[in-house]
């Protein structure tokens, strides 16, 4: 009786309602369109604001693994960390992290890295290409959640006031044929030279310049030895531990005995240039110290600096220059960044794009000044030396 009554009721309004029904079915792709422009918009915007986070992937070809972790800027934009975790532990501050309309870039300035991709719809994942060293590399990075997040497998650092030796350390001169040079430590504990003098050993000892050693014989400068062996205490040292180690081997392999004395004599000084520093502050502050040439010939040298201190690198440029260096920037902490320049000895060349000299590149690469002066130097004078016995 009622439903009777409503439809009666009812029939008067078939009209308008079959009306409604009908604009509103006009007006429905108009409603999708806006709703699919509404959404498209909101996944660009949930995508843009949610980059931060991490995210990871293997190089095309290699397999190298690559973790990228985002947060948000101190001052705006973004700031990102670089870890290749096949290679190293420590991660790399980004130098640049832009996401502008989908796309996302990064660069890494002491490494030469340079990224972009294109972040997804749905903010998913970055599909790009990594450049390094001449090299493009597809790279996909999807974001990780807790469960699916690679482990970042730090190295334990030895413990600060540790003093460690040399555990059995060999001592051998070194093979003419061996192309390696330099001081290095691997696999967390082992710490080994190539091809280095006494004096080269005495130079990263004692973060002094050739010119700073007096009194020594001429073998102490020419015979190059190999050094092989791991410290005595657990964990891997850092650049003053390392450099103890080395002391303590020189006193009881090579008996060395010296003194100090103060001299007047040329040196540069190392001051921050006008426009403050151009360096990356590194992310790990414990992580061993770094001064690595990647390039060096008769027309380039090409120094990459992890981890490093002013005084340390002071001490690596010491090699490079006709005088011994004095660090004043003041800068403390450790860091990150890239020279190039060209050696003194290189040939004259009218290539407008050519390496600057060691001055101007300092300058403009890393924003540091290397001036010329007269001071009060301290030396070392070798009271004794000997060649050590066999291992």
């Amino acid at each position: 009786m009622q439903f009777r009554r409503w439809m009666r009721l009812s029939a008067a309004g078939w009209i308008s309602i079959a009306t409604a029904i009908l604009i509103g079915m006009a007006s429905l792709p108009v409603l999708a369109q806006t709703e699919t422009q509404t959404a498209q918009a909101g996944q660009a915007t949930q995508a843009a604001q949610g980059i931060a986070g991490t995210w990871q992937g293997a190089l095309e070809g290699s397999g190298a693994r690559v973790m990228l972790k985002v947060a948000k800027g101190d001052a705006g934009g973004w700031k990102g960390v670089v870890y290749r975790l096949d290679q190293e532990d420590s991660g790399r501050l980004a130098s640049s992290l832009t996401v502008q309309n989908g796309t996302v870039t990064f660069a890494i300035t002491s490494v030469e890295v340079s990224f972009e991709g294109k972040l997804s719809p749905d903010g998913a994942s970055i599909d790009g290409k990594l450049q390094q060293g001449g090299k493009v590399y597809g790279l996909k990075l999807v974001r990780a959640t807790s469960d699916t997040e690679w482990a970042i497998e730090t190295t334990k650092h030895m413990a600060k006031d540790a003093d460690p030796s040399f555990d059995v350390a060999t001592v051998k001169p070194s093979d003419p044929k061996n192309g390696s040079q330099g001081f290095h430590s691997g696999n967390g504990r082992r710490i080994n030279c190539d091809n280095e003098t006494v004096a080269d050993i005495v130079e990263f000892v004692f973060g002094v310049h050739a010119k700073q050693i007096v009194g020594a014989p001429q073998w102490f400068f020419d015979e190059r030895w190999d050094v092989d062996g791991y410290p005595d205490v657990p964990g891997e040292p850092d650049y003053k531990q390392m450099q103890g180690m080395y002391r303590k081997l020189l006193e009881e392999r090579f008996g060395l005995k010296m003194h100090r004395e103060t001299r007047t004599m040329g040196a540069y000084v190392l001051t921050v240039a006008k426009g403050g520093p151009k360096l990356s502050k590194s992310v790990d502050q414990e992580a061993m110290s770094d001064t690595t040439f990647t390039q060096w010939n008769s027309q380039r040298r090409v120094l990459r600096v992890t981890s490093t201190t002013m005084a340390e690198f002071a001490m690596t440029m010491d090699s490079q220059l006709e005088k011994p260096l004095v660090d004043q920037t003041g800068l403390t902490g450790k860091w990150d960044f890239l020279l190039k320049w060209r050696p003194d000895t290189a040939p004259d060349t009218d290539d407008p794009n050519a390496l600057p000299g060691i001055f101007t590149a300092i300058q403009e690469q890393a924003g540091l000044r290397l001036e010329g002066t007269t001071a009060p130097v301290e030396v070392l004078v070798i009271d004794h030396v000997e060649r050590p016995s066999a291992n």
